[in-house]
């Protein structure tokens, strides 16, 4: 509503109205989805490509699980915004998903290290041990008996991998990085600086 530009907090808009007479609620809520799509496919990728490098790294400790750690340890080395930041100008993300598969590619490093020591940890219980004497292959053992134990922390890494995100996804929108059309919170955010202006 072009009447209502700018209008303060008050009963028919709660957050106000921004430069376009639009309302601030309505936009936060609608713009949730579009963000909260691309961080939940970067954090399931993220958790994915992590538990399994973690998992095989820790569990087979020596030449596969050093070549995966050493792979990681240049996922680590790699500044993740600045790197997105050159891409989404290079690439121009044409969808959402294409942003997630992108920002879930450079974000699985902490998640492997960590999934890794948790392995390492609980290769050395007896439970593990007892399966291992019985003759039980590997991959076996990784799926029932280490993973079970791992799933908790790794559901508490999928919380932490989405807030991230969520900023990175934000920060990238809002620099104007990601061509869009339609509205989330990075675009709120850009609107808000230089359209108040």
């Amino acid at each position: 509503n072009a009447s209502d530009i700018y209008a303060p907090p008050g009963l028919s808009h709660p957050l106000g109205t921004d430069f376009e007479g639009a309302d601030v609620l309505a936009l936060l809520v609608t713009g949730a989805r579009y963000v909260l799509f691309a961080a939940v496919i970067a954090a399931l990728i993220t958790v994915i490509i992590g538990t399994v490098a973690g998992l095989a790294a820790g569990y087979y400790p020596r030449l596969a699980g050093q070549a995966i750690m050493r792979v990681t340890d240049f996922v680590l080395a790699i500044p993740g915004f600045p790197v997105l930041l050159v891409l989404s100008t290079i690439w121009h993300f044409g969808s959402l998903a294409q942003m997630g598969v992108a920002l879930g590619v450079f974000g699985w490093g902490g998640i492997a290290r960590a999934v890794r020591a948790q392995t390492m940890s609980l290769r050395e219980r007896g439970f593990v041990e007892a399966a291992r004497g019985l003759g039980l292959p590997g991959r076996h053992i990784i799926r029932a008996e280490v993973l079970p134990n791992v799933a908790p922390f790794i559901g508490m890494n999928l919380m932490l991998q989405l807030t991230g995100f969520i900023y990175t996804e934000v920060g990238l929108f809002f620099l104007g990085a990601v061509p869009y059309t339609t509205n989330n919170w990075g675009v709120m955010l850009n609107n808000a600086v230089f359209q108040a202006n």
